[in-house]
């Protein structure tokens, strides 16, 4: 992250009269951190890349406060930083647009055979007919959200305007006031998969999704075959979501978050893809733009200035 994004997202977090605190941007060198010996406050690394792990924090012995500047730590290790007393808080809101935004997109692309056309017409195809008969929209139909945090609330709100059912699964539970205030019904993960037309994955509000929330080779079957899936957070089986796809047991997926990004060429959903499997693969975007971006670190710092003032931070995880 560039210096200028850093000062412009300290200066909208400061109040007025407030002085900006100093800082260092720290690269991906080990040599920086000689000079952080002193350093009390941390900021994370935004692409989860960066470990702050029990080497990291021996190393900076005067490390107070972690702040994660998204909702996922698992870059961190919390154990570590609890055992040291070092507090942690991560950021979770200012995502909801662009996550929302990109769920959207790529249900409607899928539900509407965009990527197909604009291939086969690059290959010289002007049929529209087959194009027409396999593509669909989204008003009517049933959307179903695994997960439920800011963002997916967010979405839900997006996805009833375009005339869609919202179904939701989660390990939070919401009070009936709220679920008919938001327009979303609870279902049991299993019926959720059978009833929706769109499936989203999320984390939950804790940062976590359960094995028991996993889609694999029995969930995909419980879907319906004209399907979609979009998976913005871990825990689905590529293996068998890259066969669902090419057997056309489903209709489409879009993938955002991946087992290992450094065997991506490896990778069986991007294998699938040079295939023509009708899935659109994207390098963890999902919830990140520039706009996101800004508004994030914003509330991180203004969580770093809550901690140097003396006041206890928001959203704590340790």
């Amino acid at each position: 992250m560039s210096s200028y994004t850093v000062r412009k997202a300290i200066s909208k977090s400061l109040k007025k009269g407030q002085t900006p605190p100093q800082f260092i941007i720290a690269d991906n060198s080990e040599s920086e951190i000689d000079f952080m010996e002193d350093v009390e406050v941390v900021v994370g690394d935004h692409t989860l890349k960066r470990k702050i792990d029990s080497n990291f924090l021996d190393r900076v012995r005067n490390l107070k406060f972690i702040q994660q500047p998204v909702l996922s730590c698992e870059n961190i290790d919390l154990q570590a930083c609890a055992q040291r007393g070092i507090r942690v808080a991560n950021v979770n809101e200012g995502t909801e647009a662009s996550l929302a935004e990109y769920c959207i997109a790529v249900a409607i692309s899928l539900l509407r055979n965009i990527f197909y056309s604009h291939m086969s017409l690059l290959e010289g195809n002007l049929s529209r007919k087959e194009v027409i008969e396999a593509s669909s929209e989204l008003k009517g139909k049933t959307w179903g959200i695994l997960g439920i945090n800011k963002d997916s609330i967010y979405l839900s709100r997006l996805v009833n305007s375009f005339g869609a059912k919202v179904l939701y699964h989660s390990n939070n539970k919401l009070e009936e006031t709220e679920e008919r205030r938001l327009r979303m019904k609870f279902k049991e993960f299993e019926q959720l998969l059978i009833e929706s037309d769109v499936v989203s994955l999320h984390e939950d509000k804790s940062g976590i999704i359960t094995d028991r929330l996993a889609i694999g080779e029995n969930e995909l079957k419980l879907m319906k075959p004209n399907s979609v899936l979009i998976a913005t957070s871990k825990n689905v089986d590529e293996i068998a979501l890259a066969k669902a796809l090419l057997s056309s047991q489903i209709m489409g997926a879009a993938v955002d978050v991946f087992t290992s990004q450094e065997e991506f060429a490896s990778n069986p959903l991007f294998l699938a893809a040079k295939e023509g499997a009708p899935v659109i693969l994207t390098p963890h975007i999902a919830f990140d733009s520039a706009d996101s971006k800004l508004r994030r670190f914003s509330l991180a710092f203004a969580n770093v200035i809550r901690f140097i003032s003396g006041e206890k931070p928001q959203n704590l995880v340790v």
